[in-house]
């Protein structure tokens, strides 16, 4: 029992936080930089190919991905590739170096997070499977609690008949 209750707070600074906004974007600002292979923002190193990529919602997709109770490591870290690609392609569509540069950044941060040892993903796992048994418990408490009245309604209902 001692464990639940020091296991609430944890839960609900959690979502908190997540909720708040002060963890995103994620790319830089998750704790590491390295956890997501990638920053927020990529500048083309030429500056004959002006541009920029931002990575950031990719970054929140991922988190919101992994975040999700039962969700796949697999499908999250394919959607974070199809997210990355795709940031590339919207700044630097017509500049085919850029695009290129881009994507070989992206490619690395794509194994990166393919390779890694997926603690994050299973940090976040743990932290929603913890939160979604606390949202069934509440559930069940009300059910009884809605179950207790009604019960206390039909008592009363029939002292008063009679």
């Amino acid at each position: 029992m001692p464990n639940k209750r020091a296991l609430i707070p944890v839960v609900l600074g959690t979502i908190c936080l997540l909720e708040s906004g002060a963890a995103l974007p994620a790319c830089d600002n998750i704790g590491r930089p390295e956890v997501f292979g990638i920053g927020n923002k990529w500048e083309v190193p030429d500056e004959s190919l002006l541009g920029r990529a931002d990575f950031s919602k990719a970054c929140d997709a991922l988190i919101g991905c992994y975040s999700t109770a039962g969700s796949s490591k697999t499908t999250c870290d394919r959607i974070y590739a199809s997210d990355l690609k795709s940031a590339c392609k919207k700044p630097f569509e017509y500049k085919a170096k850029a695009l290129g540069l881009c994507l070989e950044t992206v490619n690395t941060a794509i194994e990166f997070v393919k390779q890694g040892d997926g603690s994050t993903y299973r940090k976040m796992q743990r932290t929603a499977q913890a939160t979604k048994r606390e949202e069934e418990r509440k559930a069940r408490a009300d059910a009884r609690r809605a179950r207790a009245e009604e019960r206390r309604k039909q008592r009363r209902d029939l002292r008063l008949k009679e």
